[in-house]
């Protein structure tokens, strides 16, 4: 096992399917972890860790990605917040039109605004839609397996 994946491991108390199967080019992997946590992980973003990980879901979701879906159901149940109806909206439309038709995206600035969530929570919720279409992307190419224990990877 290379260096990332036992950062990985410390870090996240498992290592995700997602991460082993690349474990023959771990500078991938090294470059797909550090944007995850940089977007999903780290603290102080201008979404919070609900509103990002229910993007996650719905983008998934959309996508018919089983490995993402379980992973960010439980990650958004273990969040333990709830959002508001209008934010919850305004995600879900992001989640469909990114996934489905993302030359139109750029129409719902506006509809994020009027939910009173600002410029940096725009292209915070752009970058997360836009990574998991990524990532959901990358488990249907691998043919990823959700982990027994997948829970661990999660919080």
């Amino acid at each position: 096992m290379n260096n990332i994946m036992e950062v990985i491991r410390k870090e996240r108390n498992s290592v995700a399917n997602i991460h082993l199967a690349f474990k023959d080019f771990p500078e991938g992997i090294e470059g797909h972890y550090s944007l995850y946590k940089k977007i999903m992980l780290q603290e102080n973003l201008p979404l919070s860790r609900t509103q990002r990980e229910y993007i996650a879901l719905r983008v998934s979701e959309e996508n018919k990605c089983p490995y993402c879906i379980s992973h960010h159901k439980s990650a958004f149940t273990f969040s333990n917040s709830s959002l508001e109806e209008n934010q919850k909206s305004v995600f879900e439309e992001l989640a469909r039109i990114i996934t489905k038709e993302p030359w139109k995206a750029s129409s719902l600035r506006k509809y994020f605004k009027e939910v009173n969530l600002s410029e940096s929570q725009w292209q915070h919720a752009v970058m997360v839609a836009s990574y998991y279409n990524m990532a959901n992307r990358i488990a249907f190419s691998m043919e990823l397996e959700t982990e027994v224990n997948f829970e661990q990877t999660c919080h």
